[in-house]
């Protein structure tokens, strides 16, 4: 089989999932297998998306569109699982290194697979300028997510399922000096991932000017 046929998405599940079950017999130490449920809620706004482009009727793609907006910064929340690290016993320092480094690259490249594929949804739907702005627009919103679900500890589906709670927590914010860190948190992890996500597609798109180069004579 080639390597190119593998299905990236799979392949980066399929890796964390490989390393936490070689720890959990090396270990026997279950301390981690939260890692599992953040990489499940990484995958979420990934499926969403693939739904939303795929929808057929307006009002079925907008109702995914939103919901995987709200879920996305559930997948780049991944790389802020670094603060459990080394807190159980027994626990080989390098394997869960290499461990906490694989569960947040996936989670970085499944967000930059579902911003993608609702950018492109986007451009067939709309337009390609709304398209762009998206790409641009959307890290704002994933650093804030980042920050409300680390440090508040509200959940994606928390806004269906306690509304007026969240909503007061986040008034409460924005009316407090605890908009300064609000702010200077969201910034920081929304750039980082802005940072990854463009390095990405510089990258794809000077790999692909390589490729259609003529061959030296």
């Amino acid at each position: 089989m080639s390597i190119a046929r593998i299905n990236p998405v799979k392949y980066l599940l399929i890796s964390c999932l490989t390393l936490s079950t070689i720890r959990i017999f090396i270990e026997w130490d279950m301390i981690y297998l939260f890692l599992l449920w953040n990489l499940f809620l990484a995958w979420v706004p990934y499926a969403i998306a693939q739904s939303a482009y795929k929808a057929k009727s307006k009002v079925t793609y907008l109702a995914a569109l939103a919901i995987a907006l709200l879920f996305i910064p559930n997948a780049s929340y991944l790389i802020t699982d670094f603060v459990h690290f080394r807190q159980g016993s027994r626990i080989n320092l390098w394997f869960d290194l290499v461990l906490f480094f694989t569960y947040a690259f996936a989670g970085l490249m499944l967000m930059m697979y579902t911003i993608d594929i609702l950018a492109q949804s986007i451009s067939s739907r709309i337009s390609d300028r709304m398209a762009q702005i998206f790409q641009f627009s959307i890290f704002p919103i994933i650093g804030c997510g980042i920050y409300v679900g680390r440090i508040e500890r509200w959940n994606s589906w928390d806004v269906f399922v306690h509304p007026f709670s969240f909503v007061s927590d986040m008034v409460q914010i924005v009316f407090s000096p605890q908009i300064t860190e609000f702010i200077s948190f969201s910034m920081l992890f929304g750039g980082f991932c802005a940072m990854f996500y463009l390095f990405l597609k510089l990258h794809q798109s000077n790999h692909s000017a390589i490729q259609t180069e003529a061959p030296p004579k």
